[in-house]
This record gives C-alpha cells, sequence and structure tokens, in this order.
C-alpha cells in the first residue's frame, strides 16, 4: 500500500533527478553542476515535501542558470 510519505519522498527523488538533468542540458563545457544548498519547498496536495535543485557556474564562479529560479519559475509561470 502507498502512504504519502512513500509517495513524497518519490516525487522529490524523481524532481531532484529532474532539476539535475535540466542543469545537464543547459551545461557547457567549462561550466560544472552544484547542487544549491537550500531545497525547493512544496506545499502541494500530497503534503508538504522538498527537493534538491542545482545552478551552472562558470569557471570563474558565477552562476549561468539555477533550476529554482530559472526552470521552475518558467514552469510555474505556463501551469498558471
Amino acid at each position: 500500500m502507498l502512504t504519502f510519505p512513500a509517495i513524497r519522498e518519490s516525487v522529490s527523488k524523481d524532481l531532484s533527478d529532474v532539476s539535475l538533468q535540466k542543469a545537464s542540458e543547459n551545461q557547457q563545457e567549462d561550466d560544472f553542476i552544484q547542487v544549491n544548498k537550500n531545497q525547493y519547498r512544496v506545499d502541494g496536495e500530497i503534503g508538504r515535501y522538498n527537493f534538491f535543485t542545482h545552478s551552472i557556474y562558470d569557471n570563474s564562479n558565477k552562476c549561468k542558470y539555477n533550476t529554482a529560479k530559472d526552470w521552475l519559475r518558467h514552469y510555474h509561470n505556463i501551469h498558471n
């Protein structure tokens, strides 16, 4: 039987994986990907859950892409 905690854990892992995939798609040759310090928090129908987001930095340590801001904000705007 599925429980809400199990569903939240699965959704969190899947969204963390998608975040890494989106960051990888935007990564250039000399860039590196780093897991963001703060997890993205969601209050949804399955309850509250968190997941990891990712940022791309160039070799001068400048953030070029952040899935918490760039990908999720774009996704949120499409569905509202």
